[in-house]
Order: C-alpha cells, then structure tokens, then sequence
C-alpha cells in the first residue's frame, strides 16, 4: 500500500500554515573568494559495495583559505531508489538506507551524517551541514555515501526520471559570514513525553548584536520512533513537530512535521529557518520538539547510531554580509493548477540585483503534506468485537460571534467578552480544531491560561499578535474573556481583527475561514504636562542673565485631532521678566517685556519657542541676602476633548550676588515702596460666591502699611480694618474674592527715615490643604504646623498627594495621604469562652488593616492581644476573669490606630468546670456547676 501511494506524486498540497523561504546569498565582490560549491548534472548510482562509504562522484570542491576561518558546508542530494522484487523463498532484508557525510581533508565528521530509507516516497531529498574551523590552506572537502540492506538494488541521483527536474545534488562551501553561532551535539537526546513541547537537549543558541543585521536561524534534527512489538497499543502512525523558539516567542514559520507507520522504524528528517532583522541586543535561539498526541512510541536523535555516521544535528545562527529573502506565510491551501505541468508557488517571486557578476547561494524550504483517499491502519487478530462509529459531515463551517464596538479610556485596561466560535450546522457534533489569529494595531492583548491551546506566536500575555490553535471547546474558552490595553498614552479607534480557520481537517475540500472585526474606541484621557527647567542661576546685583533650559512637554498634542492649548504663568519676586520671543503667542496679562508677573497662552510649539529664552533683570540693588528670589513657572494645559484642566508647577532659585554699592543719604520720599501684583484667587471647584480673608502684616516696628485704594473706593462688600486710610502696622481685608483681589493690586509700605536694613511684609491669604483636586481650610497652628481637614472623596479613593498651597502657589513638596474606608466588625466565633482566658477569637469583618498597636478590649477596659489576618479577618485572645458566679456577658471592641471598633455582639464568659451527672452507653452528660445548661456528647465507639 505504501510503495503504491508513492505514485500520487501529483496529489502534494501545502499544508496549512506551513511556510516556505526563498533567500539570495551574494558571494563578496571583491577578493579573495570565500565561497566555493559542487553542483553536477551528472547521473551518480551507488549499488554497492554494501556497508563501505565510498565518495559521491564528481561531488567535492577545493578550497583555499588566506586565513584561518569558521566555515559552514552543507549538502542536498535528489536521491531515488529502485526496489528489489524477489520470487517467493528468496530472503530480502526488510529495510534499506542510504547515508551521507561530509569528508574534509579525508577525515570524515560524525556531524554531518544524514541517513534516508527506502519508504515513500520515490525520490527523496537528504541533506546535511558541517560547521567547522578550519586553518589557512588548500582543502579537499568531498561528499561521501553508504549503501546498507538489500531490498534496494541501487540508488541514484539522476535528471533523467519524471522530467528531468527530480533529481539532483550539490555540496557548498561558504566562509564569507559576518556573523555565526552554532551548535553540533553529538550526544544522545530522547523525547518521551506526549503532546508536550520540550527543549531538545543542547540545541540552543545565545548572542549579543552590537549593530542592526539581518541573521538567518535554521536547524536539521533527523529522528526515529523507539521499534516496538506492534500490539493493540501501537498508534496506526507516530507523530512529531518541531519549532524554533527565538527570544521566547515561538514561530509557526520554523515549524516541521514528521510522520512514520506505527510499525516502522524510519528516519525522518525535521527542518526549519527563518530571516530575521535584528536590532542591536541580547538573543537567544532554542529548538523545541512534540509528539503528538495518539503517538505510542518515544522519539530519539543518535549520532552514535550505526558506526556513528547517521544522525548529525544542527541549530545555527547565520549573519551573512548579503542577504535577501521572501517569506510566505498564508492560511489557504495551494494546490497545482494543472496535472502533468509545472506551476508557481503561491506569491513566491523574489527580484533582485547585483552590481557585477558573482557567485549567488539560491535555497528554498518548502514543507509539503499529501493528500490522499482516506485509509484505515490494521491488523488480524483471534478474536472479534463490535465498535460503534458516528460519521460527521465533512463541510464543517466554522463562524465567529463578537461584539461591533467596545469602548475604554486611554491608559486603561478594556474587557472584550462576547467571542465565540461556532459552526454554522447546529447539529456537527465533532469538537474539530481550528487555528485563530487575534491583533490589534495600538495596543495589547492578554487572555486567561486555557488547558488545550498551542501557540505558534505570542503567548496569550500582552501580544500584539497571537496565532494558536485548539479544539472548538478550549478555543472558546480561551476566548471567553479578552483584555486590551492601548500603547502608553495612545487614544483613538483601534480595531480587533479576528481570524478563524478549520486547517481542512477532513483533507476533501480547502481550509473554511471566517474573520471579524471590533472597533475599540479609547477615550482621551488630560494626561498632565511636564516641566523642565535648569538648576539655580547664577548672576551680580543690577545685571542681567538670560535663562535657558525651560520646556514643557506633553504627550498630547502628539496624537491626532488633539487641539490642547497651553497657559503660561511666569513671576518673580524682586525684578522683572521677559521672553527673547513672542511670536505666536496670546497675552492674558502683561506683554512679555520686562513685567514682574505675566500669562500667555499658545500650542505646545509655539510657548515651548517663547520659553527657548527667559530675560532675568533684578530690581535696583537688589541681592539674595534681602530675600530669597525665585522665577516661578506655572503650565496649564486646556483639553478640549474632554474639557478637563491639569497644570504643573516648577520654580528656579535665583542667586543674585551682592556688590559694594555707595552709601547714600536717603531722602524721606525714598522710605515708601509701591508692591504690585498681588492678587488672591482659588483652586478648584468654586461657586463664585466665597468670602475670603487676607492680612497684611509689617514685621517690624519701624513699617507701616497703606493701601492704594482709598476706603471709599473699596468694592461693593469688601471691609478694611482698621478704618480709615492711615497708615497701619496691621491692616485686615475680608470679602468676595475679585474685590480683595483688585485691592491688593497695589501696597505701599512705609518706614521711619532713620531705620536702616530690611524689612518684611507678610501677605497672609487664605492658607488650602490640597488632597488631590480636592481643596480645604488649612488651620495656623505654628510657625511649624498647621491642621487640615480632609475633604469628602469618591468612593474607591486609596491614595492622594497631600499639598499645601496659598494663593495658587505650592508651598510644600506633595506627601502622600491614604484614605481608608472605617473598619467594621460584622461577627466573632466562638461568641463565648471560659474565664481562664486565652481563647481564640476569630473576628471577622471589613477594611482592617496592620496595625503594631493593636488591641482587643473586652468590658470597656480589659484588654488584651489582637493580630492582623487579612483585611477581612483578626483574632483576639480572650481575657482571665475572676471565676464568675453567673455567667457573664460582656461588650468586646478592637482598637485600631487608637481607634475603637465594637463588635454589634457581645462575647459571653463561663465557669471552666464541668461535673459528669450521668453516664448511658455511649453517651456523657456534662452539667456545669450552677445548672444553668446541659451538654450531651454520644459516640460510635466506647472511650
């Protein structure tokens, strides 16, 4: 049956999935030669000697190395075989091989060794690698082949069958690699496992790329099945695949497959590659291998089998110096156009060019599967039996089910459920498998761990792109609950795309698909903008200094269809700023040019471009031992989208050096200073209605105070004290908050003609305690603290920086505040214990937390030891009492950040002794000494 289906040559269909590579290797230009290669059309037979290598004719090349060198040789040979038909009697060996190695120098190498047979089909390909240093010099490197059984009479490489395009040999020589690492175990691995993927045991790679490449990965493991005694357990077939694993991500590319009979003991040759370009950075490369599920028999790779020339192995990493290749990779099946003529490959066309003549390395690697009538593996035995079958039908039609449209906010984590995968006969019983392909384009996806699922990319945790298969059960499982999550700060409409194919597992038609898509809409979210600024600035009394390092960023405007606008706030203390540009930009208050406070708005480009330079210019004689001088920058960003505000806040010390300047003699007009640009307003949410309180204070005796408004131009509901419009060392304001605003636009403060030195106003406004966005009254208490009260929060609120902020400016680095929901005390168990004490009491609850000083408290006073469980759960040990006449009931509380919690019931306490009043059987009566209760305890067995 097997040499006959041999013959369906024109049946071959590309698997599903299975890809093939077409790569372009160019030999270096310029000399010396670093590639050689042997590829003749002339015919080679081998039927013997048997068991004895002898050299493949006209199969070897001369190389010539101007230094010592790692060079890579690889061979594929076309080999077919003509069977030996022997009348009845006549003894045939039952299996026939043929094997090759790779011979340099006349020293052959075990790593090289490839081994075929004679099961189908006609023609085979064996092909093989040697990787190797080898010194400067002249070498011979050769093709060499072993003949072993007699049921094959000879094997050949020849053109002349089929069409001539069958057969066919050749054997490269190449040194001309940027990079390679590699590994040619000659030690013994066995995979015993079934439906597992495991590492093949030294067949793993790791590097470091200090520059981009392009590497190309590829492998060969030959294999072989355990011979076993064919039984009833014996699977009909073996079944094993392999596949590359780089950087932790499996690729389905460099999978392959292999089948053998479950009574057979064949060879089967597994091979992948893969090109990649590669980034600078760490890699590693490791091959894994499974048996698939219904296999019976282990698998084993040996190069120590027969005289330790049949099963080299190889798993390389290859940077060469020109590289091009085309990759294929598509769900459909390809089938031949036509019988009996040649026809192409899916979309596999490479175009390229070379400068000049050269040498040029041409492979492909296409893994092919046949399709054929279905067929049934069995066996004779003595005894019968009955065995039931359903048949299913074979136009299975997988559909998908999913939602149109999700939507989620940026930065956040969306659940997509409602997937499902179903076929679309109601009545198809069979569980079939099907591959799936789940991606987004701006963001992420991860699923639940689902028993019964193979990926061939991604892994199910925060993939882009994932492709498994699976049974219709666990796919849908898998897919019960989906999670995304966009890029870092990115917004929009993303879309879900979802693929599923049937893989044609009934063999009679083309692979059923279906594919969907959703639409995920993310939200834009305000995110806050960033403030740069330099380090302290450095400059002499009545100079200049031009201030530069000031940016602001925000990720924002960096999208689509965002229309943010940014508000500038820049002041100083004692002198005066300006902007080295204004182009582009729209004042709010002041021009830019030498103002001591002044606001702009603009894009994000055009007041980063007015922010490029700051123009610092102090007042007359002012220095940094007056006071302490700082330019205060305030950003706001305006977003539109979803009408929020956020803002940061930066500030730069200013050291301005003192100069010896003259004395004077001040006139009595030159006591009197005029401040200007005060002003008081409040953050957060306001109603336009609070009063607020402002004092003006002269710290020393010698200062006095004196509004420029005059009292009887105060605004409408503004009070002044004291009254009148002298001059004061106290003067007191209260009302709405544009009146006493307006007011303190412009102070004049005043000293005696004979006081010399400094001297300080203090500006008291209304001091805030702000808790997030959240604002309330901050309490004077010292001159090193002041009380908060916390405002009402959402519900769920956890954690918030704590702020205290005056006149809209920040006057402390945020400290973190935690809001906690009150612990509650639901139940205790036991609800009673004895007045010895020291009883375990299980207290459960909500929102309990660690707390060192934690203490249960019966009775109002009795205290005792209580521990932390879970926010749910704490256990408090029970108190001695003195022994009670009467049972006792008592209150029991737990205090927690010296915070009392009471239990809603009370905790019952018992005399300890107990008296046996009657025995019966198996039963025992307990009676506590005041007869206020009975216990009755019975038993299956005697004490």
């Amino acid at each position: 049956m097997m040499s006959k289906l041999s013959f369906h040559l024109l049946h071959v269909l590309l698997a599903l999935w299975l890809p093939w590579t077409i790569s372009i290797i160019a030999a270096q230009s310029a000399s010396p030669k670093l590639m050689w290669c042997a590829s003749p059309l002339t015919p080679a037979v081998l039927e013997s000697p048997i068991d004895k290598w002898v050299d493949v004719p006209d199969t070897s090349v001369t190389v010539e190395l101007q230094n010592e060198a790692v060079v890579m040789m690889s061979y594929d040979v076309s080999v077919s075989h003509v069977t030996d038909i022997k009348s009845e009697g006549v003894q045939v060996a039952e299996l026939s091989e043929l094997s090759f190695r790779v011979a340099v120098d006349g020293t052959p190498y075990r790593q090289s060794a490839t081994t075929v047979d004679d099961r189908e089909p006609l023609i085979v390909v064996a092909s093989g690698f040697l990787v190797l240093e080898i010194p400067q010099g002249h070498h011979s490197v050769k093709l060499q082949w072993r003949k072993r059984g007699t049921r094959v009479l000879k094997w050949a490489v020849t053109s002349d069958i089929l069409d001539g395009f069958a057969g066919g040999r050749s054997l490269t020589v190449s040194a001309q690699h940027r990079f390679i690492w590699y590994k040619q175990p000659t030690t013994t691995v066995s995979l015993l496992s079934v439906n597992k993927w495991e590492a093949v045991s030294g067949m793993s790679v790791n590097f470091r790329l200090s520059e981009p490449a392009t590497i190309r990965f590829f492998y060969q493991l030959p294999v072989r099945p355990e011979l076993v005694q064919y039984s009833r357990d014996t699977a009909a077939y073996d079944e094993i695949e392999t596949s590359l694993e780089i950087n932790g991500l499996r690729y389905r590319e460099t999978g392959s497959y292999g089948i053998v009979e479950g009574s057979r003991k064949s060879t089967v040759l597994l091979q992948g590659s893969i090109i990649m370009d590669l980034l600078p950075g760490e890699y590693s490369a490791v091959l894994y291998w499974k048996a698939l599920l219904g296999s019976s028999r282990p698998w084993y790779s040996s190069p120590n089998a027969l005289d330790g020339f049949a099963m080299g192995r190889i798993l390389a990493a290859v940077g060469e110096w020109s590289m091009d290749s085309m990759s294929v990779y598509n769900l459909q099946q390809f089938k031949p156009t036509s019988v009996g003529k040649w026809s192409d490959v899916g979309d596999s066309v490479l175009q390229f060019t070379l400068p000049k003549a050269t040498q040029v390395s041409l492979s492909y690697n296409l893994p092919l599967s046949q399709s054929d009538n279905p067929q049934f593996s069995s066996w004779t035995e003595d005894s019968w039996d009955r065995i039931q079958t359903r048949v299913n039908s074979w136009n299975n039609d997988p559909k998908i089910f999913a939602p149109t449209v999700v939507l989620g906010e940026e930065d956040t984590t969306v659940e997509i459920d409602g997937i499902s995968i179903s076929d679309t006969d109601s009545e198809m019983a069979l569980d079939y498998e099907v591959t799936v392909t789940i991606s987004v384009r701006n963001g992420v996806l991860s699923l639940d761990p689902t028993p019964g699922i193979t990926f061939a990319s991604g892994n199910g945790d925060r993939n882009q792109y994932l492709l498994f298969s699976g049974a219709l059960s666990s796919v849908n499982a898998y897919l019960a609950r989906v999670w995304y999550r966009s890029y870092l700060n990115w917004y929009g409409d993303d879309e879900l795309r979802i693929k599923v194919v049937d893989q044609g597992v009934t063999g009679f038609t083309a692979a059923s698909t279906d594919e969907t898509s959703i639409v995920i809409h993310i939200a834009s979210v305000n995110d806050p903008p960033q403030l740069t600024v330099p380090s302290t600035q450095f400059l002499l009394e009545d100079q200049q200094i031009s201030i530069f390092g000031v940016r602001v960023h925000d990720v924002d405007p960096g999208f689509d269809h965002s229309n943010s606008t940014f508000e500038m706030q820049l002041f100083v203390l004692s002198g005066v700023v300006s902007l080295g540009s204004t182009s582009g930009v729209a004042f709010i208050e002041g021009d830019g040019k030498g103002d001591q406070l002044f606001c702009f708005r603009g894009d994000l480009r055009t007041i980063n471009s007015a922010l490029f330079e700051i123009k610092y210019r102090p007042d007359k004689d002012f220095n940094s031992k007056q006071h302490v001088e700082r330019l205060g920058i305030r950003v706001r960003d305006y977003n539109y989208l979803d009408g929020t505000v956020t803002d940061a806040f930066k500030s730069i010390l200013i050291e301005v050096q003192s100069s010896n300047d003259p004395t004077l003699v001040v006139p009595l007009e030159l006591s009197t200073i005029t401040l200007r640009g005060y002003a008081v307003e409040l953050v957060g949410e306001t109603t336009g209605n609070e009063v607020v309180y402002a004092q003006l204070l002269s710290m020393t005796a010698v200062g006095e105070i004196q509004l420029s408004t005059p009292s009887s131009a105060l605004p409408a509901g503004v009070t002044k004290l004291p009254v009148g419009d002298e001059p004061s060392n106290l003067i007191k304001l209260s009302g709405h908050v544009s009146g006493v605003s307006d007011i303190l636009q412009s102070i004049t403060f005043m000293r005696a003609p004979s006081f010399y030195g400094d001297g300080l106003m203090k500006n008291s406004g209304v001091d805030l305690c702000a808790f997030g966005k959240r604002m309330s009254s901050a309490r004077y208490l010292s001159s090193s603290s002041v009380s908060c009260k916390t405002p009402k929060v959402e519900k769920g609120t956890t954690d918030v920086d704590l702020r205290l902020t005056s006149n809209g400016q920040d006057f402390s680095q945020p400290l973190l505040f935690s809001y906690r929901d009150p612990p509650e005390i639901n139940s205790i168990d036991p609800s009673y214990g004895s007045s010895s004490g020291g009883d375990v009491i299980a207290v459960a609850g909500a929102n309990f937390f660690p707390d060192t000083q934690a203490n249960c408290v019966f009775d109002g006073d009795i205290v005792t030891a209580a521990s932390f469980k879970s926010s749910s759960s704490m256990l408090c040990l029970s108190p001695a009492v003195p022994i009670p006449t009467e049972p006792m009931t008592v209150s029991i509380a737990v205090i927690l950040d010296a915070m009392s919690y009471r239990s809603p019931k009370n905790f019952s306490i018992y005399e300890p002794n107990f008296t046996i009043v009657s025995f019966h059987k198996w039963c025992y009566k307990y009676r506590c000494p005041s007869n206020v209760f009975e216990l009755l305890r019975c038993t299956l067995s005697r004490p």
